[in-house]
């Protein structure tokens, strides 16, 4: 939505599940990755040839999910100890970052000044921040002292998880987009 001769305001929204499979240390894991961003941005156009700077602000609902899955021996290893999956549960986590990120990005764009269809292209970046990891177990059929442990076993692998990917606070952007102006 055009605003001055040189600056349009936009919303965007991306909205993208993927699932796979793969191992975390010595515990394999179902990962469930679910994007969802809404954006509210700013275009500004200093020339005329349709490039654009572009500023504005994200809602970032982007995670994953993690499940453990036990080794075939039924066995998970956690910190270097090893768990009968029936005696530890189920192990799940969850990756995430913070709800509301800033976004700087340059792009190419015809600016639509009538009714109809243009198309744009957008590279930048959303500066999420440090990645907040959590894994926890449910189900614990072990003695007291040894969910204890257990426990204590968890939280290591998500310390070293979390140190894995602690450096990914800037997520890339790169986007094309069709506009329609009514």
């Amino acid at each position: 939505m055009p605003l001055t001769q040189k600056l349009d305001v936009r919303v965007g929204a991306n909205l993208f599940d993927y699932d796979y499979s793969g191992k975390r240390g010595s515990v394999d894991y179902n990962f469930q990755i679910k994007l969802r961003t809404v954006d509210l941005l700013l275009d500004l156009y200093p020339l005329q040839n349709g490039f654009r700077v572009t500023g504005g602000a994200i809602y970032n609902n982007n995670h994953v999910d993690a499940i453990g899955t036990p080794s075939v021996a039924g066995t998970y290893v956690l910190n270097g100890h090893t768990y009968s999956a029936a005696d530890a549960g189920s192990i799940n986590g969850r990756i995430d970052f913070r709800r509301f990120a800033p976004y700087l990005g340059i792009g190419w764009g015809s600016r639509p000044s009538a009714k109809g269809w243009s198309v744009n292209a957008d590279v930048g970046a959303m500066f999420q921040g440090g990645a907040r990891v959590s894994v926890d177990n449910s189900g614990c059929n072990l003695p007291g002292t040894m969910c204890a442990t257990l426990q204590s076993d968890i939280q290591a692998e998500a310390a070293s998880l979390h140190d894995k990917i602690d450096s990914y606070n800037i997520y890339p952007v790169v986007r094309l987009g069709a506009v329609y102006r009514f």
